[in-house]
């Protein structure tokens, strides 16, 4: 993997390997709760600022780059099998 960008309105869910290593960078604009990033990768921390919630962090310890920008759904990272 290399680079992934996806740009939507609405709910994302992107399932990684458990083993990927990824810069992951979440947006979603129009959040209104902070439970619209979900994320089984604990590397991922969650801040908001006004009604933009960011979420960031390498998972294990950073790699190819994964950027989610979402208007007003829920992203939510899953792991799946190891690579």
């Amino acid at each position: 993997m290399r680079t992934l960008h996806l740009v939507r309105g609405g709910d994302v869910t992107l399932t990684l390997p458990a083993g990927a290593r990824a810069d992951v960078e979440i947006q979603v604009n129009g959040a209104d709760s902070e439970r619209q990033i979900r994320s089984e990768f604990p590397e991922l921390s969650v801040t908001r600022r006004g009604a933009t919630l960011r979420g960031e962090g390498k998972l294990n310890g950073g790699g190819s780059k994964v950027t989610i920008q979402a208007t007003s759904g829920t992203v939510t990272l899953k792991k799946g099998p190891g690579v």
